[in-house]
């Protein structure tokens, strides 16, 4: 599996100035550091939570697809479209009469009518979708809040190669934990 963002989001869950007002910072000499941090933390979010905060266009390859099939990054808007490799090895788009997405347990899945006849191959069908909440959590952005505090706030302290106390904010580790979805690879072992 490929999965290759498309289209990236065009702004952050927490702007600069919520930041900056969470973090009681007037002057303007760091701004580029904490934008960087906000984006650091909204990346680790979203890789911890398996999800996408801010909307973005995907595209996944992989080899085959089947009733049930997951789809990454929820929560998934729609699919834009789904290619398959013909015999010649052409990509072909897949009519929406043959699938539909719906959405189990927050994840989002597609349901297959009509497999078209495919080349094997480990590119054989491309799925493009939009992925991304309207309105991101309010305790998605707190967290995000907390983390670039924590992280502006001891950026000194981090050394490379030095362990950081993890239990330095308990509850900064856990306030993601209820956004989990466990990762496809996680799953099918």
């Amino acid at each position: 599996m490929n999965l290759i963002q498309k289209v990236a989001p065009l702004s952050e869950p927490l702007s600069l100035k919520d930041a900056k007002t969470f973090m009681h910072i007037l002057e303007n000499d760091e701004d580029t550091l904490i934008e960087s941090m906000i984006t650091s933390a909204r990346e680790y979010a979203e890789n911890y939570t398996n999800r996408q905060f801010e909307v973005a266009t995907y595209e996944l390859i992989n080899e085959v697809i089947y009733s049930g099939f997951r789809i990454p990054k929820n929560p998934v808007q729609s699919i834009t479209k789904i290619e398959y490799m013909d015999i010649d090895g052409n990509y072909q788009i897949m009519s929406t009469n043959d699938y539909y997405m719906y959405i189990e347990n927050e994840i989002a899945k597609l349901h297959i009518n009509n497999l078209p006849t495919y080349k094997q191959d480990k590119r054989a069908f491309k799925i493009t979708f939009v992925s991304g909440y309207d309105v991101v959590p309010s305790s998605i952005v707190s967290y995000i809040k907390m983390a670039v505090s924590t992280m502006y706030e001891n950026r000194e302290s981090y050394v490379v190669g030095v362990s950081i106390d993890k239990n330095a904010n308990p509850l900064l580790d856990k306030m993601l934990n209820m956004y989990r979805i466990q990762p496809i690879w996680e799953q099918e072992t």
